[in-house]
Parts: C-alpha cells; structure tokens; sequence
C-alpha cells in the first residue's frame, strides 16, 4: 500500500531534506514506467546518467527525483550516497518486505542457475511447499507463469519486490530466485532476506 516518502527514505537510511512528503505508490529508474505518485531514481547506468531523464519523469507524474548529484528539477530532489542501495531500500519497504514470509533460495553462478532453480522449485512444489520463482525463462507466482523470459537474468529491485509480494499475497510459502553476478554488483537482491543460497560454479567469466 501507498506509504509516504519519509518512511521509504528513512528505510534506506536516508534523513529527508525536504519539507514535501507526497504519499508514494511506487520507485523505479525507469522514467518509461514512471505513473503519478511515483518516485524516479536516477540510478547511475553503465553508458549513460539516468538523471537526464528526469524533466521525462516529471511530465509522467513523478512525485519527486531521487539521485546522487544534484538534478535540474521542478520536482523535490533527495540526494544520496547510492542510489542502487536507495531503490533497493525503497521498495522492499514499500512493499513490506515480503522475503521475510518466504523461504526464498537464491541461486548464483556461471552456468546452470536456470537448471537448478528449477530443480529447486520442483522439489518444493513435489514436497507439498508452493513455491514461486524468478527465472531467465518465467516469472511464477501461486502456481501461475505471468510472464516470460525478460530483458535481465534478474530484473529490477522494485520488480523482485513486487513479486515477492504478490507470491504472498497468492499463498506461495517459498521462492527460488535467480540472481546473476550483474544483480549481486548492481544491488538488485538487497533486502531480500534469503533462506538458502546456492553456487553452481564459477568460470572464467567471472572469475575476477
């Protein structure tokens, strides 16, 4: 449910710099998925600085900018250290950090993370558990595939948040989640309180 953004903040350890406290009703960085009420966070990106996008932002209804240097903006700005952190933070409170009523696996490596999420998620489900999952190949929530194989491995913070609480909400009692190299650098999975985490190996790929 919608929670003022003071709250969200000082989730994230974030004291409030402003004196507008708009009721917030979602995060993201990503100004195309901006809807009114929400707040955009200009998380820095690998070949260019999401805070350009923030006037777009603005003109789909964002509440207020969320960044780590200050923005040209109408809108209030808060700034803060890590803005990955930040969104991670946010939306684990905003959805009421739903991980801490799963069980929820977390499967890392290489290779093999879609394979063993899957063995993981059927084991589960065999054994009488109803288990959600996170995967390259589907999203499953309450025994229900909602989508297919996405742009990322792991998607956004708010996106694994989101899921989780509809995993919840659909009765699941576990999850399999499976979380790239990428997720674990760029925070994706902070917040997500994890019952058991799998390695299936480490290859040259990452080896550093």
């Amino acid at each position: 449910k919608p929670k003022p953004l003071s709250q969200l903040l000082l989730a994230a350890g974030v004291i409030p710099t402003t004196e507008h406290d708009p009721t917030v009703s979602g995060v993201t960085e990503d100004s195309r998925e901006v809807q009114p009420g929400w707040i955009f966070v200009a998380v820095p990106g690998t070949k260019e600085d999401r805070s350009k996008y923030a006037a777009a932002a603005s003109m789909r209804g964002a509440a207020a900018i969320v960044a780590e240097r200050p923005v040209e903006s109408e809108l209030p700005v808060v700034l803060v250290p890590s803005a990955r952190q930040t969104l991670a933070d946010m939306a684990a409170e905003l959805f009421d950090h739903p991980s801490k009523l799963l069980s929820v696996a977390g499967v890392t490596g290489t290779d093999g993370k879609t394979t063993t999420s899957y063995m993981l998620a059927s084991i589960m489900f065999n054994v009488g558990i109803p288990t959600g999952m996170i995967t390259t190949v589907e999203t499953r929530v309450g025994g229900i595939s909602i989508g297919g194989r996405g742009r990322l491995t792991t998607p956004s913070a708010p996106f694994i948040q989101q899921t989780l609480a509809k995993m919840v909400d659909a009765g699941d009692k576990a999850a399999v989640l499976e979380c790239s190299s990428h997720a674990l650098a760029q925070e994706r999975v902070r917040r997500v309180t994890l019952r058991t985490a799998a390695i299936t190996n480490v290859a040259s790929d990452h080896i550093e």
